[in-house]
């Protein structure tokens, strides 16, 4: 079982994903957007259920900055917010819920059904109840994702759903990137420009 970010509880580990903030396929982009030297650093990264990783690859959704500083989920996609997040789930993964024991009346209960192998999930979670969750951390750690990452990944979110037409042109939220780079930071991102100039063609 592995620990949802944003649900707050344990899950199969086949269903939790180690998701990148700034995408791995952007690699060679990070220095300029994001100044991380290390794509797989642990801040560029979050666990999330695959449905909610998939909504936030897509920018469906974001995590914004609230006034106690806390990530909170941001849902921008309207279309998503009566959608079950088991909907998104291959066979196989709803087989590792326990979905064959589950009632076959479940999706028209009107209570919680929970999954027989993640006892804390209410599988008619839909993505509209998680607008407004802040992202939680283990116990103990101190360790906090990149603001910079989720920024620039939340920047994308909103000019998607301007164009959309999900909110309104002058959408906007106040800038959270900022946050200081520590010792080993700064020495990671000079040694990654240093490398960056004398690869450079002359």
């Amino acid at each position: 079982m592995l620990l949802c970010m944003v649900m707050n509880i344990g899950l199969p580990s086949t269903v939790v994903i180690a998701s990148h903030i700034f995408r791995r396929e952007h690699d060679r982009l990070k220095s300029r957007f994001v100044q991380i030297a290390d794509i797989d650093d642990v801040r560029n990264g979050l666990l999330l259920f695959k449905p909610i990783e998939s909504a936030f690859d897509d920018l469906d959704i974001a995590f914004l900055v609230d006034k106690e500083d806390q990530f909170i989920l941001k849902l921008f996609n309207p279309d998503i917010k009566s959608k079950l997040l088991v909907d998104s789930l291959t066979q196989k993964q709803w087989d590792a819920f326990g979905g064959e024991s589950i009632p076959t009346d479940w999706e028209t209960s009107t209570s919680p059904v929970y999954a027989p192998y993640a006892p804390e999930f209410n599988v008619l979670t839909t993505f509209g109840e998680l607008d407004g969750k802040p992202l939680r951390f283990p116990s103990g750690s101190t360790l906090r994702p990149f603001r910079r990452c989720l920024y620039h990944q939340a920047q994308l979110a909103r000019a998607k759903a301007i164009i959309q037409g999900w909110v309104s042109e002058d959408y906007n939220f106040d800038d959270f990137s900022s946050e200081g780079f520590t010792l080993e930071e700064k020495m990671k991102l000079l040694f990654t420009s240093n490398l960056l100039i004398s690869e450079s063609p002359s």
